[in-house]
């Protein structure tokens, strides 16, 4: 019997531990005047590119898209990414990386990961985690809270989701929602 309750123990313990996570860090100067420059990538599903064209809109960004292979524009932040979806009984997104680079420099880059375990933190909308990386990158809310606000848990205290997530009623995973949702990235 003991045996069975240390097994159990040991299984809900590896799995509350093993929920997506956000890292990443950011030196972007005045992010809120920025003018951002997309590289497209083809290799990552289009829906990614769009849901961080969606976000810098909801933030008021002047942006533009150009080809992987574009000159660098000096005067403007660069934003490269690369999404990874893995499939555990439905297809979700696993890991991914955005890095922005300006004057020539990285000055900011956050990566997500969903560790395929038994945590069904890893199922859920890739547009509302990209979200959340795009948020991180830009200032508006760290990692830690990202993390904390996609697993379902309350952000530390005096922090604030960012304001595209509350005008587009983006709420943390598991939570309830009478927002219509999108099923899934293209």
């Amino acid at each position: 019997m003991k045996k069975v309750l240390w097994s159990v123990l040991f299984v809900v313990v590896l799995t509350g531990c093993a929920g997506p996570r956000y890292k990443g860090s950011s030196s972007i100067e005045n992010p809120t005047s920025s003018k951002v420059v997309i590289r497209n990538n083809p290799k990552v599903r289009l829906g990614f590119q769009e849901a961080i064209e969606s976000w810098l809109k909801a933030e008021g960004y002047e942006y533009t898209v150009v080809q992987a292979e574009s000159q660098y524009d000096l005067d403007k932040i660069s934003l490269e990414y690369t999404g990874l979806w893995q499939f555990h009984w439905i297809s979700y997104l696993g890991e991914a990386r955005i890095t922005a680079l300006a004057k020539g420099q990285k000055v900011g880059q956050v990566d997500y990961k969903a560790p395929n375990l038994l945590n069904n933190n890893k199922y859920g909308n890739a547009e509302e985690r990209i979200k959340y990386m795009m948020a991180v990158l830009f200032k508006k809310i760290t990692p830690e809270d990202a993390t904390r606000l996609i697993n379902g848990e309350q952000p530390a205290a005096g922090a604030a989701a960012p304001a595209a997530a509350r005008e587009q009623e983006i709420v943390p995973a598991g939570a309830i929602s009478s927002a219509p949702t999108s099923t899934a990235i293209k």
